[in-house]
C-alpha cells in the first residue's frame, strides 16, 4: 500500500524517518537535505530543529545536519 493510500500513515513523522535515515549517510546541509528528500527548505529547516530538540539531529546555525547524540547512542546500543 502507497503511503498516500494508507489513512493511518503520519506523514510529518515519515518525512522527520526520512531525515534521519539521510543523515545515516553522513552530513549533509539543510538545501541538498531538501532537494534529496523533495521537501521545502522550510519543512526540512522545521524537522531538523525538531529533531535537534529531542537530540537525534545536531545542527549548527549555517552548517550542515548530522545525527545527534541520542541517534549515535541508540546505534551502539543497537550494535551490542
Amino acid at each position: 500500500m502507497k503511503t498516500e493510500d494508507d489513512p493511518l500513515y503520519a506523514k510529518t513523522l515519515g518525512s522527520g524517518i526520512d531525515v534521519l535515515l539521510a543523515l545515516a549517510d553522513g552530513p549533509i546541509g539543510l538545501r541538498e537535505l531538501a532537494a534529496r528528500l523533495e521537501l521545502s527548505r522550510s519543512k526540512a529547516y522545521r524537522l531538523t530543529h525538531t529533531l535537534a530538540h529531542h537530540g537525534l539531529v545536531s545542527r549548527e546555525p549555517g552548517g550542515p545536519a548530522t545525527s545527534g547524540t541520542r541517534t549515535c547512542r541508540w546505534t551502539a546500543r543497537s550494535r551490542r
